[in-house]
């Protein structure tokens, strides 16, 4: 399924779009008092003036690439497109 839109000089060209978009995060979690365990910080500076309560944390499976891979199968079945029907992939991490 190709949409088409055709220009002034009748030269057909495809459509851009977005059809599907989605995240995916790691499931391990640091907590605030972790945080302050490790930087020497108060736990109320990172928890209050800095908002973390707790922040997710990559596991030894979680690389960049993989977690956009997910995020992109993730994305594709909400959308309901077959990975062939894709053109191009932007992905920005």
């Amino acid at each position: 399924m190709q949409a088409l839109h055709t220009d002034r000089n009748a030269r057909p060209r495809p459509v851009c779009g977005v059809a599907g978009l989605a995240t995916w995060l790691p499931s391990g979690r640091q907590t605030a008092a972790e945080i302050a365990a490790q930087t020497g910080l108060p736990e109320a500076v990172i928890a209050e003036k800095f908002g973390i309560v707790c922040k997710p944390t990559p596991g030894p499976d979680d690389h960049p690439c993989a977690m956009g891979a997910r995020a992109a199968t993730l994305a594709l079945d909400r959308a309901g497109v077959r990975p062939a029907e894709v053109d191009v992939i932007l992905s920005i991490s």
